[in-house]
């Protein structure tokens, strides 16, 4: 295997020099080696999938202290969590679940995609959209999906990848009328929201099921009409379609109705624990008194936000102080006798990380459990010094009784700064990546107080 990989490396650099200064003539030189070399590199994913499938089969998360293979995919290959999960589906289209008996129908297809990618015949693009079709396919139609898998690997080479989308969904359309599934649209809802881009803003979309998508395009149907300011039935940005003094576009119209929609949830009474819509940002004097007029203000969730989003939000009437500890920029707030975390602790615990305490992670503070460092069940109290923010995937991989040997655990250190520890004996690692250097507790630790005692 050495000596091939050396020979490949050698040959994607010759390539590579060959290709650096680009040029109409180069192209008219070897274009039909460009199209050889795609049809080579196809075969990347197929290998992708494979080391994926090994990496699983040998538990192989234990290496970095977990048990989930993704993360020896996502440390040992510097890759991100989101490709590391997606070579981890195709491995397990290539080479079944592991985790499930034995299917005939299903190990059918599965030798069906492994033997189309190994010809070379499919690009992995192309399996990926087929397999994305399929998963809408309702129990009990007239063809399987085995049978419409193998219908359209027959046709795919003779499409594009759009192409083929489009015949693979009307085949599947096709199937599911002859037995329908009125709980499918049910089981298809989902909601996403990207990170936010270089100015802050944000691209979201999801699925709704029929009755809510009707109540949506009534909600957002809601801005046409003119503005009211019936404080029973307020309309502030209401439009009237004929005024032609609004220069909305109508997306802008949906928009806005959106947001007042957003607002309203927001505004709503809170509940204990943390609200409908608890929106947190962190600020300290400091940041006030010496900051830029266009600074950006940390929240509890990815977006950042100026002072002028902040009034547009209407949130400048509320707030919520913490005190650090100047020397350890650890809160200072008071414990409770119950099993979840208080607003105020998770508030505190957010001004304290904002972000997850792994290190390395960025995941948002609203993304985040409030995890005990010594956990509930074994008397661990609900205090601030006994918690810790951390996301759902590193929650999972948290060894709470502290004995497996491949496992570590979330902690605090001995001046109380939380942190992770890949042993016992191993000493706390901190999260100090960009986005946790920007929190309250990391600004506090920062500063030179001159009378803060060491």
């Amino acid at each position: 295997m050495d000596s091939v990989l050396d020979e490949l490396d050698a040959a994607l650099t010759h390539i590579e020099q060959r290709l650096s200064e680009p040029s109409a003539l180069l192209f008219e030189q070897y274009q039909d080696h460009f199209v050889a070399l795609e049809k080579i590199l196809k075969k990347v994913p197929l290998i992708d999938a494979h080391i994926a499938a090994s990496a699983d089969m040998a538990d192989a998360g234990r290496f970095y202290k977990s048990g989930n293979t993704a993360t020896w995919l996502v440390k040992a290959l510097d890759i991100s969590r989101a490709e590391a999960n997606a070579r981890l589906r195709r491995a397990v289209e290539l080479h079944g679940d592991p985790t499930k008996g034995s299917d005939p129908e299903e190990e059918a297809r599965t030798q069906a995609r492994r033997l189309a990618a190994q010809r070379g015949n499919l690009s992995m693009e192309k399996l990926d959209r087929i397999e994305r079709e399929l998963a809408e396919l309702n129990p009990d139609t007239e063809k399987s999906a085995e049978v419409l898998f193998r219908e359209l690997v027959g046709v795919a080479n003779t499409m594009t990848p759009d192409e083929l989308t489009m015949y693979a969904r009307e085949q599947v359309r096709t199937q599911n009328r002859g037995n329908p599934d009125p709980l499918q649209p049910w089981r298809r809802r989902t909601a996403w929201i990207s990170e936010p881009d270089p100015n802050g803003g944000v691209r979201f979309g999801g699925y709704l099921p029929p009755g809510p998508a009707a109540l949506l395009y009534l909600a957002l149907g809601l801005n046409r009409r003119p503005a009211s300011e019936d404080p029973k039935n307020p309309r502030p940005h209401g439009c009237d379609p004929l005024d032609k003094d609004d220069k909305r576009t109508p997306a802008q119209r949906r928009a806005d109705a959106f947001i007042e929609l957003l607002k309203a949830a927001a505004h709503q009474e809170n509940t204990a624990r943390g609200g409908l819509a608890s929106l947190v940002i962190s600020v300290s004097a400091k940041d006030l008194v010496e900051g830029p007029e266009n600074g950006y203000f940390p929240t509890n969730t990815p977006v950042e936000l100026t002072a002028w989003d902040i009034l547009g939000l209407g949130l400048s009437q509320h707030g919520f102080g913490v005190l650090h500890d100047p020397n350890t920029g650890n809160p200072l707030i008071a414990g409770r006798m119950e099993r979840s975390a208080t607003l105020e602790q998770r508030m505190a615990l957010f001004a304290e990380q904002l972000v997850c305490g792994t290190p390395g992670c960025s995941h948002a503070a609203y993304e985040c459990h409030a995890h005990h460092i010594v956990d509930w069940i074994s008397g661990g109290r609900t205090d601030i010094e006994n918690l810790i923010l951390v996301c759902p995937p590193h929650h999972r991989e948290n060894d709470d009784p502290r004995s497996a040997p491949h496992r570590g655990f979330h902690d605090r250190d001995s001046r109380g700064r939380p942190g992770y520890r890949t042993h016992k004996e191993a000493p706390v690692e901190h999260n100090d990546s960009a986005k946790a250097s920007r929190s309250g507790g990391a600004k506090v630790r920062a500063t030179d107080w001159g009378w803060a005692t060491k």
